[in-house]
């Protein structure tokens, strides 16, 4: 649809699965680009690099595919005049995002405190100094969950809220029901029964807990 994609997971389902599933479906990409790295969130943003094809965050690169390899080269690349993405990269410093997306990522208590950080870092580093002299706006996140735990799910809420002051605010369930008729996509109720979209916004003056 136009946009320029960083698509992440962890080893090795990034190898395994994210990078196939890029490849297989490159012929839909009337415009825009994907680009597909590691990002592990359990790895402190400091430690996070950019001047890296592959690996934005990893405990261990030993499954990595070479930066080398053509096959890499062929989809998942930014070209050069591929806008702020692209031209972060160049200068190695983080890239500015305008929507983040996370579905199913939602699934074990010890996670709750790395994706939030995750989340809040791409927040931090996407919102910049523009010519007005006025912050760009950060990037809206939305994140889709299957509520299979609702303590779980209401824990990271909590936390999104107080600890990492997010505003949270959930989408009503005829609103994804009217986006997948526009969509046209076949799902019946039942296919994503229990399916919960929400949205997540970050302000500035927010402060990462210490």
């Amino acid at each position: 649809m136009g946009w320029d994609v960083l698509a992440t997971d962890i080893q090795p389902v990034v190898d395994a699965v994210l990078r196939p599933n890029v490849r297989s479906n490159a012929q839909v990409l009337l415009s825009g680009s994907v680009q597909v790295r590691e990002l592990d969130w359990t790895v402190p943003p400091e430690a996070w690099r950019w001047d890296d094809q592959l690996i934005v965050a990893s405990h261990s690169t030993s499954n990595a595919v070479s930066s080398e390899d053509p096959q890499v080269n062929n989809v998942q690349n930014i070209p050069d005049d591929a806008g702020d993405f692209g031209e972060a990269n160049r200068k190695q410093s983080p890239p500015q995002f305008d929507l983040i997306v996370t579905a199913d990522t939602l699934y074990s208590a010890a996670l709750i405190t790395p994706l939030l950080r995750t989340l809040h870092n791409l927040c931090a580093v996407s919102v910049r100094e523009v010519e007005t002299g006025h912050q760009s706006k950060p990037p809206l996140i939305y994140l889709a969950l299957e509520n299979r735990d609702p303590e779980l799910v209401s824990s990271f809420f909590v936390a999104a809220r107080e600890d990492w002051n997010f505003s949270t605010t959930q989408v009503p369930n005829r609103r994804i029901q009217k986006a997948l008729e526009r969509s046209r996509l076949k799902w019946e109720r039942k296919d994503w029964e229990g399916v919960e979209v929400w949205k997540l916004m970050y302000s500035k003056s927010n402060q990462a807990p210490s």
